[in-house]
Parts: structure tokens; sequence; C-alpha cells
């Protein structure tokens, strides 16, 4: 029985497909863990390195005695030699996985590499089971995880909003339909009745039987004429066998409702924990509620620094753009403008908001101002009023809604239109100051938010629901009972239908195993024979295989075929399975949108 001396990573440079330049070998040996006599394990992880951090592939090497092959056992039930190669400096033989040769990169792919899960190695007797785990979770945790890949797509098989099922002749179906469940009562009903007096047909065999009662085939003179006065010769005989049409087909009902009602069970449980996480998650929240509310501390804080910081940019932008428009002052326009005539005000104290959009006039801005009764005036449904800021223009963009105070002589006259609108034309004559003004609004936000602090602070940031607030609240919780009460009555009647089903699990699992006894093979195709006409057993089972594949919407063989080949899963690509459930979670997203591709 072939050892294993070492089990190392290493990193090949492949002159060609059988000879290497070098190999570099990991310092740290892997361990190997050994079960039992013919059994040993090893723990390693995909996409490994090397002490350099360059790619290792998982390598062994046999002790010098062994003149076994090791082979790699492979999901359908066939195995790969590991290929050997030989260190240039050291000697040594190791042996590698070498499936596909990468001949663009000239190097042996290896699965092991890039998977997880389990691999067994077989060297003569000796079984080395390979433990392939990721940096973030385990092989053990992989069958996990692929437990929930699996139950997520039963999940959207069975969901009745889903594009992703099998052929259905309904378009309502749903995991407590009782009529599918009656169906499999009554399906394994008429199965243990068949079992009890099956149909069986006479096949001839040979057997050695007593001189007596024999009954002579062309063997038993042979044997007369060789052996002579025997005791026992050979005769013809009869025996009993299951294995006709009408039990193939049987055998084959029972093996998909077998799958069908293992799906229902896992997707039931799968669900029922769902529901009852929510349960949970809407019953704590309900503890929640009070009827004071916690203001966050750091939040307003956050806020009052803002404010600070927006004052003090807003009051250097302020003071920088009084700078700037300082040194126009004193401006005389006095020449340029008499001649609009009009009136003449000493001062203005204006709210400046954007420009008119005019070729001819583009220094020309509409305007509010205050009154004496301190409102801004005017209402643009009844006129607007615009001023002409001449050299000042090219200061103003950055502080449209800003207010202004300017101080000189300012003409100004009020023109009304045909729809009995005024509109008042500002202009500049002589100016001595134009002073852009502090934000009264963003100082006032500042000392509210100031009081507002204090206030909390005192109140240990706490603070009685107003009526509105007490009035969602009171929707909310009506709200969230009415959901708990929706969630806990589908978790019952999920937990109804686990009870239901699981029972029936062993009693398919019986039929199978005595079908398997009785060596009966499978064939899908319905015999049509007389024996499925007036038996009521053989009946039943047809009809109610029929109905429970109706109520569960699978009616797809290709479907339970793959989900026989899923049972059990030796080694997955790990980028391969993430892609695929993200696949997976994008589907279960779009299907909610009643997304058609």
């Amino acid at each position: 029985m072939g050892r294993i001396q070492e089990a190392k990573y290493i990193k090949v440079d492949w002159q060609n497909r059988e000879t290497a330049n070098s190999i570099k070998v990991s310092d740290d040996a892997l361990a190997i863990e050994s079960i039992d006599d013919n059994t040993v394990e090893i723990d390693i992880v995909c996409f490994s390195s090397i002490n350099d951090g360059s790619a290792g592939q998982f390598a062994i090497r046999l002790e010098s005695q062994t003149t076994d092959i090791p082979h790699v056992k492979l999901g359908d039930g066939t195995s790969i030699a590991l290929r050997p190669v030989t260190a240039p400096d050291t000697g040594h033989q190791w042996w590698v996985e070498g499936k596909t040769w990468d001949k663009k990169n000239g190097y042996w792919c290896s699965d092991i590499y890039r998977g997880v899960g389990e691999v067994q190695i077989k060297i003569g007797a000796l079984v080395c089971r390979v433990n392939i785990s990721t940096s973030t979770f385990t092989h053990q945790q992989l069958e996990q995880y692929l437990l929930d890949f699996k139950t997520d797509f039963l999940e959207l098989i069975f969901d009745q909003s889903s594009y992703i099922n099998a052929p259905v002749q309904h378009n309502e179906r749903t995991l407590l339909d009782k009529t599918t469940l009656l169906a499999i009562s009554k399906f394994i009903e008429c199965t243990e009745l068949l079992l009890e007096n099956p149909k069986v047909e006479l096949r001839e065999v040979q057997q050695l039987r007593p001189r007596k009662s024999v009954r002579p085939v062309p063997r038993t003179f042979m044997e007369l004429a060789t052996r002579g006065n025997a005791r026992l010769l050979t005769s013809r005989a009869y025996i009993e066998s299951w294995d006709v049409p009408e039990n193939r087909y049987a055998h084959y009902a029972v093996r998909k409702i077998y799958q069908i009602t293992m799906m229902l069970c896992a997707v039931a449980a799968s669900q029922e924990r769902s529901l009852k996480r929510n349960l949970h998650a809407h019953q704590q929240r309900l503890t929640t509620f009070s009827d004071q509310k916690k203001i966050n501390k750091d939040a307003v804080i956050h806020d009052l620094k803002d404010t600070e910081k927006a004052i003090l940019t807003m009051e250097d932008d302020t003071n920088k753009y009084n700078e700037r428009i300082a040194d126009l002052l004193p401006l005389d326009l006095s020449r340029k403008n008499r001649s609009r005539g009009g009136y003449i005000c000493k001062f203005l104290h204006v709210k400046i908001d954007k420009n008119i959009n005019d070729l001819d006039f583009p220094t020309v801005y509409y305007i509010k101002y205050k009154t004496i009764n301190n409102d801004w005036y005017p209402d643009f449904v009844d006129g607007f009023a615009t001023i002409d800021l001449d050299v000042f223009s090219k200061e103003i963009d950055s502080f449209l809604g800003r207010e202004f105070e300017i101080y000189g002589e300012i003409g100004y006259r009020e023109v009304f239109t045909s729809t009995n609108k005024t509109i008042i034309r500002y202009w500049f004559l002589k100016i001595t100051s134009f002073v852009l003004l502090k934000s009264v609004k963003l100082a006032q936000r500042l000392l509210d938010h100031q009081e507002q602090f204090v206030d909390l602070e005192r109140k240990n940031w706490v603070r009685p629901l107003n009526f509105d607030e007490k009035q969602q609240q009171k929707r909310e919780l009506e709200s969230i009972r009415k959901h708990c009460e929706i969630l806990d009555s589908r978790r019952l009647n999920l937990k109804s239908l686990i009870d239901e089903l699981l029972p029936k699990l062993p009693l398919l699992n019986a039929a199978l195993k005595k079908f398997s006894k009785e060596k009966v093979k499978m064939d899908s195709r319905f015999p049509n024979t007389m024996t499925y006409v007036q038996n009521p057993a053989y009946q039943g089972i047809h009809i109610e295989s029929m109905k429970i594949k109706k109520g569960s919407g699978i009616n797809d063989d290709e479907i339970l075929l793959a989900l026989d080949r899923i049972e059990s899963i030796g080694l997955v690509h790990i980028s391969l399975l993430y892609e695929r459930w993200c696949l997976l979670q994008i589907i279960k997203v779009l299907i909610n949108f009643r997304y058609l591709p």
C-alpha cells in the first residue's frame, strides 16, 4: 500500500508537458492526519501560495518503495491519475494534478487550486481525503452554504411568481395545497397495497434439484453422462420476478414522488425558519416603541458644527466680496444715466434674484426690495422690479439670493403695462456704499440649534412625541401587529405542512428499498396495460402521481435529474459558485418586480 511521505504547495515552471525547468517548494509541510489504517486527511486552502507569495498548487511525495500511482476520484465515479514531476535540483518526485494543459501559458491547470470542497486521492488501498477550504470558511461550512444554495433554488421552483419553474398546468399553486397533500397520502396507500400483492411473472432458470424432481434440460443429460448417479442434477425451474414494465413504472413514480416530497419538506422548513426570523424581528421592533423620542446627540452636534462652519465660510466670503466692492467706490454714473429721468432715492435694501437674460441689458437683474413696513416687494403676481448693477454685476452671480444695502443716489421709475402690472426699474447715479449683508437666516439657525442643544442636554436627549408622531406610531404599531399575525399564521401553516409530510418520507423510502431489493429497474414510460386499468393499486399510483406533479408544478424530469446530480458535490470552483449565487440572488430580486426575461 502506497504511503505519503509529505505534502506541500509547490510552484512548477514547466518546460513541456512532462518535464519541469524548476520547482519551488514551500518551506512548511502540510499536516497529514491518520484516520485509520487505510485513510488519511489533509486540510489545504484554495488559491494557495508558497513562501515568496507566488501561486502554489497542492502536491504529494510518496515513499521511495511505493509503486502505486495516485488517482483522483472524479464526481462521475471515474478517476484520473496524478502526474509525476521531478525536481531538477533535488531529484524528488512530486505528484500533481494535471487534467488540462494550458497551451498558451504552458502549465497544467488545477481544479484543486481553485476549488473548494473534498477531493479523494487513492494510492493503492490508501485513501487520502483532501479537505479544501478558503481563507474565510471551511469545507464543512461549504456544505451548509450549498444547502442554502439548493434551498434557494427549490424556492424559485415552487415560487408561484417565478418564471424559473417546470411546465405547470395551472397558474396558482402553493406549498399548502390540501389536494396535493391528500394525493401524496393516497399515493402511499396505493404503493403499500401494490407491494403486498405485486404483479410478478415466472421466469425460467436452471437450478440443482434432487434426481426424482428434476425436469431435464440439455445440461442434465450431460451431467448424467459425466457424473453418473449424482444426487443433485441441473433442472428446469421457475422463479417469481417483479421486474416487469408495470413495476418498473411504479418504481419510477415512487422515486419521483419521494424526490418531490423531500423538496417540499426542504422548502417548507426553509420558509418556516425565514418566517420565524422575520416574526422575531417584528416582535423585537414592537418592544422599541415608546411615547418618547430619543434624539441622536451626535447628529445634532454634527449639524451644529456644519452650521458654524457655514457661518464662518459665509462671513469670510462676505468680507472678501465687500473688500472687492470697496475698490469700485465711490462710483459716479450720473453722466451716463441722468438722461433716464425718473426719481431719486438715497437708500435701497435689496435681494438680488437672477439676470433677466436679455442680450441688450446684460447687467440688469430682477430684485425684491424692502418697504417701510419691512415687507418684501413686489409680489410677482402684480409686477416686478429690476436694477442695473453696471460694474457690480461682475461680482454678483455667486451671491444671488443674498441681501444688499446700497447708499448714494439711485434713480428709479414706475412703468405700467397694458395688463395693469407695475414694473419698477432702478439704476445707479452716484454710489457711496454697496454692502453685502450677512445671512440673518443662517445666524438664526445657528442660534436655534444652540438653544435646542441646551434644551436637549437638559432633557437627557429625549423628548415627548408630538401629536402627528403619536398618530403615525399608532398606525405603524397596528400595521406591525397585523403583519405579525399574518407571518405567524403562515408559519403555523408551514409547520403543519412539515409535520404532515415528514412521516411520509420513511414510507416512500421503504418502498424504494423494497423495489431495489427485488431488483426492479426504473422506466418512465407508462406501460398502458390492463393492469393499470383493472388493478386499483397500480391505477392509484398513476393517477395520484399525476395529481402530485400537477400540484407541485414539477412535470419536467430533467429538473429532478439535475437535483439528483447536485445531491453530493465533491469539488466546487469557488469563483463559479459565487457567480451562480449572485445570479440566483439577482433572479430572486427581479421576480419581485414581475420581471420577465
